[in-house]
């Protein structure tokens, strides 16, 4: 079953990314994209494009944006919002290598994601917005629009150490360059467990 050999691969590609070992997570995306190519559009080849896009998005790779662009292209016409989402925020931090983010773009994936259900998504959307934003925009309005955005996704946030991930950012990158090393000292008290 094509569908079942995606979806394993997807994992696949999960747990390569998440030791690190971003070769082998991109060759299990491109094999679970080439599994399903050739068969009618599906949810699962959204899904697995939306993952593609994203490990060339976190490698730099030009291919990021054409993939996410046919991930969100193959998710509205299946109804898989949660790819969408993925790809939505995987293109917006590929696109901020050159063009800022927008809070708006934010809020309609963070919606988009809730809608879901993909809550993960949701707190995803928010951390890459602000390692993007950072590039182009007054910390301060970045830090305002993170807060909000953040108290939005609360839920999303409690997937996979997102929170503390997001903590771990805004203290590079916001609480450092201002100078606030009390925050930056509690983040990392938090992240050694107190």
């Amino acid at each position: 079953d094509p569908n079942l050999q995606a979806e394993a691969l997807g994992w696949k590609t999960r747990a390569s990314w998440l030791r690190a070992s971003w070769r082998d997570a991109l060759e299990s995306a491109q094999a679970a994209v080439a599994v399903l190519e050739g068969l009618p559009e599906s949810p699962q080849l959204a899904r697995t494009l939306a993952r593609l896009s994203q490990i060339e998005m976190l490698r730099a790779l030009p291919s990021a944006e054409p993939s996410a662009l046919r991930a969100i292209e193959v998710a509205r016409s299946t109804g898989e919002r949660a790819a969408e989402a993925n790809a939505r925020s995987n293109l917006m931090a590929e696109r901020a290598r050159t063009i800022p983010p927008t809070e708006a773009e934010l809020s309609e994936i963070i919606d988009l994601a809730q809608q879901a259900g993909a809550h993960d998504e949701a707190a995803r959307a928010v951390i890459n917005y602000l390692w993007s934003a950072c590039r182009y925009d007054d910390l301060g309005a970045v830090e305002r629009t993170v807060t909000g955005a953040a108290r939005r996704v609360s839920v999303g946030l409690t997937f996979e150490g997102y929170g503390p991930y997001l903590d771990f950012s805004l203290a590079t990158l916001i609480h450092v360059p201002a100078g606030r090393w009390e925050q930056v000292d509690a983040v990392l008290a938090a992240g050694d467990g107190g």
